[in-house]
């Protein structure tokens, strides 16, 4: 009787320790291990965000006389521009803007320089040495699933890419798929789901690689964490099993020693 508690305790003891064993890492490098000069790649193009209609913008004109700038800038009725402090300049369904002493100016479609650049055109004629800068105050785009930090990440300027958007959400651990992550796009009324592989040097051509407004990049778990989530759960179970039996060898030779 004796011998055979002792063999299941060693099993017991052998089956966890078979899987809690140290597993040998996958393989987590960004891109391929192609070496070739980047040259042969097709360069591609830095993406700059259209204005949309929707859009909050922050505007503010300078000049090389302050005082003369100040009726182009959206005031607190003190004469202090706000832009900076959440006020901005919403961008219309038609896609125009009023803009103080200016009146219309359409906006929708344009980069924030081909904004900027209209802007300075038309200030001109009444500034000296006109400086005018442009941001936008509502672009964002969101990281969830497995990445270290989920959230929202704001983008004054409207330009970033998929890898600066994961490196700010702490990066993809060794429990995310780099090789589909997903982006949720808003285009033309209708919702579209694309997949970027970040371990193929493919990924400087996809049309995912510069996030748009208000996209969502979703990173998945992988094989590696669901495995391990379901090892977890087996040796929680063994380790009840065990203790239930270790439980019952103890009553087994409690009571042989009362029956002896």
């Amino acid at each position: 009787m004796k011998t055979r508690l002792l063999f299941y305790c060693c099993l017991a003891v052998c089956l966890i320790s078979s899987f809690t064993a140290c597993k040998t890492p996958k393989n987590i490098n960004y891109f391929s291990a192609d070496k070739r000069d980047s040259s042969v790649y097709k360069t591609l193009q830095n993406y700059e965000a259209k204005i949309q209609p929707g859009d909050k913008l922050s505007i503010y004109v300078t000049a090389l006389n302050a005082e003369s700038a100040k009726p182009y800038n959206l005031s607190s009725g003190t004469g202090t521009a706000v832009l900076a402090q959440g006020q901005g300049i919403s961008v219309d369904p038609s896609g125009r803007i009023l803009y103080p002493q200016l009146g219309f100016i359409h906006a929708a479609g344009l980069t924030r320089n081909e904004l900027r650049d209209t802007l300075l055109s038309k200030l001109s004629p009444f500034l000296t040495d006109p400086v005018v800068t442009v941001d936008f105050m509502n672009f964002k785009v969101t990281v969830l699933g497995e990445v270290g930090r989920q959230g929202v990440i704001p983008v004054p300027d409207g330009s970033i890419t998929i890898l600066q958007a994961i490196g700010q959400a702490g990066d993809i651990p060794i429990t995310g798929r780099r090789d589909s992550v997903m982006v949720i796009r808003e285009s033309g009324g209708k919702r579209e789901f694309g997949y970027i592989n970040l371990m193929s040097n493919e990924t400087f051509k996809s049309p995912y690689y510069y996030l748009q407004q208000n996209d969502v990049v979703y990173v998945s778990m992988n094989n590696r964490k669901l495995q391990t989530e379901n090892d977890q759960l087996f040796i929680r179970n063994i380790s009840v099993v065990t203790s239930v039996l270790a439980v019952l060898s103890t009553v087994g030779l409690l009571i042989l020693n009362i029956t002896r």
